[in-house]
Parts: structure tokens; C-alpha cells; sequence
């Protein structure tokens, strides 16, 4: 399931153009797309870079570290993004939760056994 932004011609447009001129250097990349690209296409890419380098650059298993507040606010921004989503596909509901539950359900294990 490609993302919708793929489909947008100028985000595409931006998206090549930026991995052209920095292959390398994604923090490169991303402070380039803040000077070009709207709020949207910042964070978007911001995404798509981080998931990129996240699978492709041999740290698909390299442990992360984060905090608990840090989790909090992505999980805000995710609940934020999922209440304001134009679609009632059950196949786009189906898609985050098969991506985002593991992460949900490791965080909650996590918080409560630290509880006791």
C-alpha cells in the first residue's frame, strides 16, 4: 500500500530532486526540504527519510532508545493523524494496525511491568 503523498506530483518532484543532490546525507536532505517544501512535504519527508534509513541502512534491528514521553507524543500525533484521516477503509484501519500494534503492545508491556 503506497502513501497518498507518492501520488502528489510536486512532493514527488521534491522528494527526487532533494535524494539526487544529497544521496548520502539525509539530515543534508531534510534541511533542504524545510527551505523548499511546505510544513507538510517538511514532515512528510522527514518520515519517509527516517523510514528509509531506518530499514535500508543496516539498522532494521539496532536498538533504540527513547522515553516514555518521547513515545507519548508520537503515539498524540498518531491518534491526532488517525481521528483526522479521510477514509473509513477498513483496509487503511487494517494496514496501521498491523504496523503500529506491535509497537503499541511492546510500549504498554513495558510501562506495566515496570510498574511492578
Amino acid at each position: 500500500m503506497n502513501p497518498k503523498h507518492y501520488e502528489d506530483p510536486e512532493y514527488r518532484k521534491l522528494s527526487f530532486e532533494v535524494q539526487k543532490k544529497f544521496p548520502d546525507d539525509p539530515i543534508a536532505q531534510i534541511q533542504y526540504v524545510e527551505k523548499q517544501g511546505s510544513v507538510k512535504y517538511n514532515f512528510l519527508y522527514l518520515l519517509d527519510v527516517t523510514q528509509r534509513e531506518l530499514l535500508y541502512r543496516e539498522s532494521f534491528d539496532q536498538e533504540l532508545t527513547f522515553r516514555s514521553g518521547t513515545v507519548e507524543y508520537l503515539l498524540r500525533a498518531l491518534h491526532f493523524a488517525v481521528s483526522y484521516m479521510d477514509t473509513e477503509s477498513d483496509d487503511h484501519f487494517k494496514y496501521l494496525t498491523s504496523k503500529g500494534s506491535p509497537l503499541l503492545l511492546q510500549s504498554l508491556q513495558q510501562v506495566t511491568e515496570q510498574k511492578k
